[in-house]
């Protein structure tokens, strides 16, 4: 017998009702406005844009609607981004206890995923564990703070000391080591904790994100991949027709 009272966070699913706000924009704009609103879509310019205009103002970088790319929330993103960065065998490091699904993504789009484990006391990355995971075939790091499920969000020191791990790396072996930051929960913050993105230290990063987990309303699959500001140019990116093909 299950009790009735007690939450069950596996999935992530929400244990409260979505929010009101959002199910009244739901209302008000699901009358079709043109005989292209529930047409097939791909990545529609004005969503982009107000995407990177938030990312611009909430975390003091530019984003450009080009390096936004709208996914069917954050699960899509993260399987479009592992399906263009790999090639067979490329390895991809992700921290442990992890989301039940990052190893089987992994596996999914023809990685080898290297479980890390994170400091058993603090919760906080183990950074020497995870540069001794990295080798010659190391092509990302899977990194998700505020981090399901130990809640930890990993502190400013670490991050920046993990970008210098992994900058050191990409040189050593004339790569470049992509960190995927999955922020599903980055605007779910208690206790006066402050929430820092991985990706603001590494130019080579993608940021990935829901609205499922902050509107409560993770079946309804909206998210998007942010591509840094600072990520190379020249490099956006390795297989570009994956974003089109997945998104």
């Amino acid at each position: 017998m299950v009790d009735p009272e007690a939450c069950d966070f596996l999935v992530g699913n929400p244990q409260d009702m979505p929010l009101a706000g959002y199910v009244s924009a739901l209302q008000q704009h699901t009358p079709p406005q043109n005989k292209d609103w529930f047409g097939y879509k791909m990545d529609e310019d004005e969503p982009r844009r107000i995407v990177a205009e938030n990312l611009s103002t909430s975390r003091g970088a530019h984003f450009k609607p080009v390096d936004i790319f709208l996914t069917t929330g954050a699960f899509s993103g993260l399987a479009v981004s592992l399906y263009c960065l790999l090639e067979p065998g490329d390895e991809v490091i992700f921290i442990s206890p992890p989301w039940f699904f990052y190893e089987a993504l992994i596996l999914m789009a023809g990685g080898v995923p290297k479980r890390v484990k994170c400091d058993p006391l603090t919760f906080d990355l183990d950074l020497g564990a995870i540069e001794s995971a990295i080798t010659a075939r190391t092509k990302a790091i899977l990194i998700n703070s505020p981090n399901d499920p130990t809640g930890r969000i990993y502190p400013e020191k670490t991050l920046m000391e993990l970008s210098d791990i992994l900058s050191r790396a990409s040189r050593k072996n004339n790569t470049s080591i992509v960190l995927l930051s999955d922020e599903a929960y980055n605007r779910i913050v208690c206790d006066g904790a402050r929430f820092i993105s991985p990706a603001q230290f590494h130019p080579h990063s993608f940021l990935i994100y829901t609205y499922g987990k902050t509107l409560l309303t993770p079946g309804q699959r909206i998210g998007y991949i942010a591509l840094s500001p600072d990520f190379p140019r020249q490099n956006r990116y390795v297989k570009p027709s994956c974003w089109h093909r997945w998104c």
